[in-house]
Order: structure tokens, then C-alpha cells, then sequence
């Protein structure tokens, strides 16, 4: 009987999600999981995905937005970090606070991506496909 109880207590758990990011330069998010099927959206190398579940070809997943998408297993990986700008416009700096400054190039709009290189307090690094680090307010950014 214990048994039964602990497989049923289990089973109500929430699943567990993992993060993912695009490895390739773009990958199509899909309404269903075949190749066939219509692409909803072209997302860049480093959009962070969250991961709902898989099969051997597709990975089901849930984007900033919290809308649901299948794409390739070959198009994501977990051995990289990703944030993605989840403001209009998002200022980036020098360093991790405001007194660094503004970065020669400042301004990054909704969806962009970014690798996430690290962290100092509520503050974030990351680095575009250019190779350009910079620091945004982590009330600017969006990681799974």
C-alpha cells in the first residue's frame, strides 16, 4: 500500500523543465513536430528555450512568452546558458551597474539573444553572436 501511495505522490509532481539554447545560426519553431509542419517562428543562435518534454527527434518546448513549440532536437543544447532580451528596448553597459556606462553600442531590442557569460548581483553578461559581451539589468532580460 505504501507503495501505491509514494508512486501517486510522485506522479503529482510538476515535471521538471530544463533550459535550452539554439546552437545552429537560426532554428524554425513548429506547431506540431514534423518537418511538414507550418514554422511559427525563426529564432537565433542563443535563444533560450524552456524544455517540456522530448522525444528521440523533437523537443517540445515553452518560449518567453510562454507559448509552446516543437523544434528539432539537433537545433538545442544545454551545455551552453542563453538569456534573451524581454523588454522593448534594453540598455546595455560596460559592467555590471550603470556607473560603468553605456556600451558603444547600447541598445538591444525584444527577442534578441544573447550566451549568458555570468552574473554579479542582479546584474548580467552576455555575448552576442559578434562575440560583444555585454551587462544588462536582469529586470531587462529573460532566462528559463
Amino acid at each position: 500500500m505504501r507503495l501505491i501511495y509514494l508512486l501517486a505522490f510522485f506522479l503529482m509532481l510538476p515535471s521538471e523543465s530544463f533550459a535550452l539554447c539554439i546552437k545552429g545560426k537560426v532554428a524554425n519553431l513548429r506547431k506540431e513536430p514534423k518537418v511538414s509542419s507550418k514554422d511559427i517562428w525563426a529564432v537565433r543562435k542563443f535563444m533560450p528555450l524552456k524544455e517540456i518534454s522530448r522525444t528521440s527527434k523533437w523537443v517540445y518546448v515553452e518560449d518567453l512568452e510562454g507559448d509552446q513549440h516543437y523544434v528539432s532536437v539537433n537545433s538545442v543544447t544545454n551545455k551552453t546558458q542563453c538569456m534573451v532580451v524581454n523588454v522593448n528596448v534594453a540598455k546595455a553597459y560596460r559592467g555590471p551597474g550603470e556607473n560603468y556606462g553605456l556600451s558603444p553600442f547600447n541598445n538591444f531590442d525584444r527577442y534578441t539573444p544573447f550566451q549568458l557569460i555570468g552574473r554579479k548581483g542582479s546584474w548580467y553578461e552576455g555575448k552576442n553572436q559578434k562575440g560583444g559581451h555585454y551587462w544588462f539589468r536582469g529586470s531587462d532580460i529573460w532566462l528559463p
